[in-house]
């Protein structure tokens, strides 16, 4: 008996063995598809929740899925920098991820941060021709603009993936199209923190495929 329960310990400990590196072998192949999908300068951080890891795989559902990037960009060429977003409920066919199919990849909701700095926000009404500077510091917005022929009291907003920058009174506004890299994602809140915009987003039933 004693031998018995000396060899199903042993299984078990193996077992866990798979189950972690078959874990770390999918964050990181996840990492680099994800990195090759969008065009990201630096692979992101994924952190896959729930054990047993392989059989969620089996049954094609996981608990969480936490992303971390350092920038993302899209829309009207804005670059957002530290991405941290968790999923919540994860579900795939494993079949089509193999075959490298990421639209099966679905996720029932989930919620995180990302952050907008002065200078990728300049960047990018340059490149949308707004003739517009916004100076973001001390948690509040500054505009200049040849429009108002000087500086004014800003105001940044977001309704769904849309950034608003506007002057206080409303004289001047310009629109920008934020990143969508997820279907099923919304921008919730924008505050401004220090130097930076950083928004609130959400997610529900997501899917990654682009």
């Amino acid at each position: 008996m004693k031998r018995l329960w000396v060899a199903l310990a042993i299984l078990v400990v193996v077992l866990v063995i798979a189950d972690l590196a078959a874990r770390s072998i999918a964050q990181r192949e996840a990492s680099a598809e994800l990195r090759r999908r969008f065009d990201l300068t630096e692979a992101p951080a994924v952190e896959i929740g729930g054990f047993p890891f392989l059989l969620g795989v089996v049954k094609g559902e996981l608990p969480s899925v936490s992303l971390k990037a350092e920038a993302i960009e899209g829309g009207d060429s804005v670059v957002l920098s530290d991405l941290d977003v968790e999923l919540r409920r994860v579900t795939f066919s494993l079949s089509k991820l193999l075959d490298g199919e990421m639209r099966s990849l679905r996720a029932a909701s989930g919620d995180g941060t990302a952050a907008l700095t002065s200078d990728s926000l300049n960047n990018a009404l340059k490149a949308a021709g707004a003739g517009v500077e916004v100076t973001i510091k001390g948690g509040e917005a500054t505009v200049r603009a040849r429009a108002i022929q000087g500086s004014a009291r800003g105001t940044v907003k977001v309704s769904e993936q849309t950034l608003s920058v506007a002057t206080a009174d409303g004289f001047f506004s310009f629109d920008l199209h934020l990143p969508n890299f997820a279907s099923g994602l919304t921008y919730e809140s924008v505050e401004l923190v220090g130097d930076r915009a950083v928004f609130s987003v959400s997610l529900s039933d997501a899917s990654f495929a682009k």
